[in-house]
């Protein structure tokens, strides 16, 4: 004799479900909006496009490496910061070598997880100009370098969420 169960509520819960998941998300939606941090330097400018250029080693955990990005600039600006870790007390970090705009050298300063560059002639709003930056250093992170499970050594991007610049700009 087969059985048949039938479920039956008399609750008006489920008649109110859709309201309470409209309020559940609006509530999780205005919690999470005061999360999200605005960095105003970002309103200033659009990088269009970035190339990097890495030379690994088996031998040594540094690596050199050439950044080329092109920023379309939305104001007018004598210099912009891009977000890169300088070389510490512990020798981790990256060192500046040099920064180009074309084959004209840029002054420009490290400090602490900031290059800065400075601008001449100032960049004008809608302008795209294209820079070099050449560095090397040894990764504090992002770019893991170590052996696998087999030995092997390794060379493997973890860049999430803000592990980039401590080895590219």
């Amino acid at each position: 004799m087969k059985k048949q169960v039938i479920f039956t509520s008399k609750s008006t819960a489920m008649r109110h479900c859709p309201a309470c998941l409209l309020y559940l998300a609006f509530f999780l939606c205005s919690a999470t909006a005061g999360a999200q941090t605005s960095i105003p330097r970002l309103a200033d400018l659009d990088v269009q496009h970035y190339t990097f250029q890495l030379e690994l080693s088996d031998k040594t955990d540094q690596i050199t490496a050439s950044a080329q990005v092109t920023v379309k600039f939305l104001r007018p600006l004598s210099s912009f910061s891009l977000d890169l870790v300088k070389r510490g007390e512990d020798d981790k970090g990256m060192q500046v070598l040099a920064v180009r705009e074309g084959e004209n050298p840029l002054d420009y300063r490290h400090e602490g997880e900031v290059l800065t560059l400075s601008l001449q002639p100032a960049a004008q709003p809608g302008e795209e100009r294209t820079f070099r930056i050449l560095y090397q250093g040894i990764p504090a992170d992002g770019l893991v370098i170590d052996k696998n499970k087999y030995g092997d050594r390794t060379f493997f991007g973890d860049n999430w969420p803000n592990r980039a610049h401590h080895w590219l700009p």
